[in-house]
């Protein structure tokens, strides 16, 4: 009785946490996608020779016909969390076929094949595509504590493994394969051994505040990034004369100070943050038990 009694009432904690987060998420994920749908159009609008309907291009952007698509992707990875946590799906046992589907629907994608209207802009953002990171992310964020350990003991495995990842998309590169996309087949291995050599160097390591402030806006910088280089880059090129790898090097450093510019200016004025996303607080270093002072309690 006990048991169903707490099993009664850990759903309903659940129930109502997720009732909470995804009433957050359709704010600060939703209301991001549609506000720089708006702000793409204008972009776009702005750099281009000719002028644009802003309102056909804002409409088609609300379809995923911008870089912000993958927003959509993310607020499916919070259902299927859900759907996942709810009914206690072993993902474990499903790895393998997920990661074949993503492949199978990023080879439809490749191979352009029109199985139904517009088939190609459904498929960019509808979670079969995705569906292997969401399978491997869930996985390494759950086992992460058992990881810690291998990751650190066999850190040179992990480096030999994004070693021969990157490898492999030069090598595709230089067969022909030069899309420039998220929707590489071959980004799929180098995503994952990123992920572990930056897990396993960080476990090692102590925490850089550095990467923290950056890693605070994050969302930002993804959102507004691309649209900073659009403007910026035309005027890098025009007023120096850099290599190839200096011009990228600077435009990447310089779109993330501004980005991060622009959203601190944006965080000042309320309401901003259903365009930009909201900042987390960064939590405060917790005194060590040993300096708080201790009551007297004789």
């Amino acid at each position: 009785m006990y048991c169903a009694f707490r099993d009664s009432t850990c759903q309903q904690i659940f129930e109502f946490n997720t009732k909470r987060v995804f009433k957050k998420r359709i704010k600060w994920i939703l209301g991001p996608f549609v506000s720089f749908a708006l702000i793409d159009a204008l972009v776009v609008n702005y750099i281009s020779s000719n002028p644009v309907d802003v309102f056909e291009k804002f409409s088609r952007n609300l379809e995923g016909h911008y870089l912000g698509y993958f927003l959509l992707g993310i607020f499916q990875f919070y259902i299927l969390h859900y759907v996942v946590v709810k009914y206690r799906i072993k993902l474990e046992k499903w790895i393998f076929l997920s990661v074949l589907i993503m492949f199978c629907s990023l080879w439809l994608l490749k191979e352009d094949l029109n199985l139904f209207e517009d088939s190609l802009n459904i498929q960019m953002i509808s979670f079969p595509t995705w569906i292997g990171y969401f399978t491997v992310a869930f996985l390494l964020g759950k086992h992460y504590d058992q990881l810690k350990p291998y990751l650190i003991k066999y850190k040179s495995l992990v480096m030999v493994g994004l070693f021969f990842s990157v490898m492999l998309i030069f090598a595709s590169y230089q067969a022909g394969y030069t899309d420039v996309s998220s929707r590489r087949l071959d980004m799929f291995p180098l995503t994952i051994f990123m992920t572990l050599a930056i897990l396993s160097i960080g476990s090692s390591v102590s925490n850089f505040k550095l990467v923290d402030y950056i890693s605070n806006y994050s969302f930002g910088i993804f959102l507004l990034h691309w649209q900073v280089q659009r403007i910026i880059a035309p005027i890098i090129e025009a007023n120096t004369t850099l290599s190839a790898i200096t011009f990228i090097i600077v435009l990447f450093v310089t779109s993330i100070i501004i980005s991060m510019l622009i959203v601190k200016l944006l965080s000042l004025v309320p309401g901003s943050s259903y365009v930009i996303g909201k900042l987390r607080s960064v939590p405060k270093v917790l005194k060590k038990e040993s300096d708080l002072p201790v009551k007297n309690v004789g």
